[in-house]
């Protein structure tokens, strides 16, 4: 099985730190920024007891510990192709 993170494709951000709203509005504004090329997940080990992480947490029990995971989209290509315009047509 590949593994996103060996190949540079997958990046996993502590939240070891932050309030439940400040890793809402991380994971929220990760979201935005990488658009919809990217999967942005809150992802933990256990279902989160806070009501706020509860509602965008995905449980993997496999997970260390409770972080940011982001990745590029399964059968995407990051960056996209050049969208190619064909000349102009000549009347």
């Amino acid at each position: 099985m590949d593994d996103p993170h060996a190949d540079g494709e997958a990046y996993d951000v502590s939240v070891k730190r932050l309030s439940a709203q400040q890793i809402a509005d991380v994971r929220g504004t990760l979201i935005n920024i990488l658009g919809p090329l990217f999967t942005v997940l809150y992802e933990v080990p256990t279902v989160p007891s806070d009501p706020t992480l509860r509602q965008i947490a995905f449980v993997n029990v496999h997970a260390t510990g409770p972080h940011i995971h982001a990745q590029r989209k399964k059968g995407t290509i990051f960056p996209p192709e050049p969208v190619m315009m064909p000349p102009p047509m000549v009347a």
